[in-house]
């Protein structure tokens, strides 16, 4: 009898350390990422568009981090009646996410999960415009005479909370299947953009230009930043 009853005992030991070694512990890291069903998978899991990362100050605390620059460059050219004109874009936004989550429950192989990510970002764009005289006769001007047009849109600061709640499926402990969603809270700060202006004409220089371009105004905003998302993880 005794024999049995310490068997019973080392075997439930065993069951109970097996189950609490399903979740992951303090001092782990994980990364995430987004699953689009038969699409496959993509680093959108974070409130950037980017790989999330994730450190466990404790068992059931947990930081998270992310970050994305994305820079978008296109242009044209064409050259027609002596002029040869080209036109440009550029855009760039830069974004960062810091945040948390508080685990608030597990049940069998199930993490339920809440918190909140704070994502300030700026973006920004140019385009220009530039004409240059190439034939002369054709143009009836000078050939270098030129005209240039450069817009710069108002720089676009914003500050997004987006609290959230969510849960992870751990297969293992190394490895996880969630859902997370919730809204976004977003406010818009004010900017002012310009517009600058400079030429040749019958091959003189004529004076630069800046004039302001557009102003923004300050707004608030909900948004779907925080969509419902399907996601996986890993954990080392």
């Amino acid at each position: 009898m005794r024999k049995f009853t310490l068997i019973l005992i080392a075997f439930v030991g065993l069951v109970s350390s097996a189950a609490f070694a399903q979740f992951p512990d303090a001092g782990s890291k994980a990364f995430a990422f987004s699953i689009n069903g038969l699409n496959g998978s993509s680093s959108g899991a974070g409130h950037t568009g980017t790989l999330l990362l994730k450190y466990y100050q404790t068992d059931n605390f947990i930081w998270r981090v992310s970050a994305a620059v994305t820079y978008g460059n296109s242009g044209s050219s064409n050259i027609g009646s002596g002029r040869t004109t080209t036109s440009t874009y550029t855009d760039l936004s830069i974004s960062a996410g810091l945040g948390f989550e508080k685990i608030i429950a597990k049940v069998n192989r199930f993490a339920i999960y809440t918190g909140a990510d704070i994502v300030p970002m700026l973006g920004t764009s140019n385009s220009t415009n530039y004409s240059v005289v190439t034939d002369s006769t054709m143009a009836g001007g000078y050939n270098g005479d030129f005209s240039k047009d450069v817009t710069k849109t108002p720089r676009n600061f914003s500050l997004t909370l987006d609290p959230f709640l969510g849960f992870n499926y751990f297969i293992s402990k190394n490895f996880s299947l969630g859902l997370e969603f919730g809204p976004g809270i977003s406010y818009s700060f004010p900017g002012t953009g310009n517009q600058t202006t400079s030429g040749r004409n019958q091959g003189i220089t004529e004076p630069t230009l800046s004039t302001p371009y557009y102003k923004t105004q300050a707004s608030w905003s909900i948004t779907s930043t925080n969509a419902t998302i399907i996601t996986g993880a890993v954990y080392f």
